[in-house]
């Protein structure tokens, strides 16, 4: 075998550092040869580090970058961050571990439900790896608070360790990069109309336009008894409604979650995903959330959840009355479409961890398809992440939605061609 065919085998990111290295000591070398006919004389000198690069040691951890701040801290404070394993998410997992075939709807051109054995067994064998990984860490860094585990979006887990243990952290077989848990902000902008009404007649009418979708919307929860999500007849949702989570309590702690609500054929299912944020930090006692229990309603507060869905899918109101004067029949961009909300943002902010584990379960309730056109659109709550065609269920983004391409959610959401922006041209209502 040749050396140059010998190199082309070495692909390892250390292997190409170290070509680089005596490439440059080369150059050097030659210079400094070169510079005795010059009157140029060489000195010894230690070679000083310029800068530092943490990047992924995996084939699919591409995305995946420790964030640099996290580095060379020197207190014990525990952080909530996200921590990118070895594992390649079941949503992303084209193949080529011997005995586990794809799982990615890209290459299967399958919906998980349609691939349900493959996508159990894949599920199984990357749920067991991250849990000895987890041992590994736990081994390593005693004080880590391991959280939840996301097998199908991400393939890491949510915990929160010491500030000066990251790198010790790093250190761990199968921990690829460790990124900040960022606490994001709902954002709120304007756009112009889409020219939605000339699209409804060739989709049945307004009422049945986007019968076939699921939009899911990640947000701050939803006033269910909003106007916009009433059942008008609507066909029944690919599950039944028992499938879906209805999280307004049971009617045992109405002081704190609010009222109870039967979700229906339209608001097909509500769920509360604060789990990050409640083991963080409070709510501030007036967003439907207990703080002993650390359990919330998927109950909305601020009014940001409702608006967005509302405006994506919302029901026709024939009379929207503001300010006293009737402003006539409204609706959103997809009156007909069944609406799930995932809450997790609260009064500060939506953790990247919670949002994660929303699109987990989309991908779980969007397992449903049972035609080409019917898909799970998400509509994520920030501007700070952007979408990639990476892994997880189609998109349904806002246009104030301006993702950028660090952090921890940036695998978790896809764009799929069903899915369109969508906006008001008023911020709130």
């Amino acid at each position: 075998m040749s050396r140059t065919t010998r190199l082309r085998r070495r692909r390892s990111t250390i292997a190409l550092a170290s070509l680089v290295l005596v490439g440059l000591l080369s150059f050097v070398a030659i210079g400094v040869a070169s510079g005795a006919s010059t009157g140029l004389t060489a000195r010894q000198q230690q070679p000083t580090r310029a800068s530092t690069y943490v990047a992924a040691k995996h084939a699919n951890g591409s995305l995946a970058k420790t964030d640099p701040s996290l580095l060379g801290r020197t207190d014990s404070k525990l952080v909530p961050v996200m921590i990118k394993y070895a594992v390649t998410p079941t949503a992303s997992y084209a193949g080529g571990i011997k005995g586990l075939k794809a799982t990615s709807p890209r290459v299967t051109h399958k919906s998980f439900a349609k691939n349900a054995l493959t996508v159990k067994r894949y599920e199984r064998f990357a749920g067991a790896k991250v849990k000895r990984i987890n041992l590994s860490v736990k081994r390593a860094v005693h004080r880590a608070k391991l959280g939840t585990a996301f097998t199908i979006a991400y393939g890491g887990v949510a915990a929160r360790v010491p500030a000066n243990k990251i790198s010790k952290l790093l250190a761990v077989p199968g921990v690829l990069a460790v990124q900040k848990d960022t606490l994001n902000q709902p954002q709120d902008d304007n756009t112009g109309f889409l020219g939605a009404t000339n699209v409804w007649p060739t989709l049945g009418g307004q009422d049945n336009a986007g019968s076939n979708v699921v939009v899911g919307v990640i947000d701050t929860g939803v006033w269910p008894e909003s106007p916009y999500f009433i059942n008008r007849g609507l066909p029944a949702p690919p599950h039944p409604l028992s499938f879906y989570h209805c999280d307004f309590g049971d009617g045992t702690d109405t002081a704190h979650l609010g009222p109870t609500f039967a979700c229906n054929n339209k608001l097909i299912g509500a769920y509360n995903f604060t789990q990050t944020y409640m083991s963080i930090q409070n709510s501030d006692g007036q967003e439907f959330c207990n703080n002993t229990t650390h359990v919330c309603s998927a109950r909305d507060s601020e009014g940001h959840g409702t608006h967005t869905s509302s405006t994506a899918a919302g029901d026709r109101v024939d009379h929207a009355v503001l300010y006293g004067v009737d402003r006539g029949p409204v609706s959103g961009i997809a009156p007909g479409a069944h609406v799930i909300m995932f809450r997790v943002c609260l009064v500060n902010g939506c953790f990247a961890s919670d949002s994660v584990n929303s699109v987990q379960q989309a991908s779980r309730a969007g397992q449903s398809a049972s035609e080409p056109a019917r898909g799970l659109c998400i509509s994520p709550p920030s501007r700070r992440r952007r979408p990639t065609p990476r892994a997880g269920p189609p998109t349904h983004r806002r246009p104030a939605d301006d993702w950028r391409r660090t952090g921890a959610a940036e695998v978790a959401f896809d764009v799929g061609p069903w899915c369109g922006k969508v906006a008001s041209d008023t911020p709130s209502w």
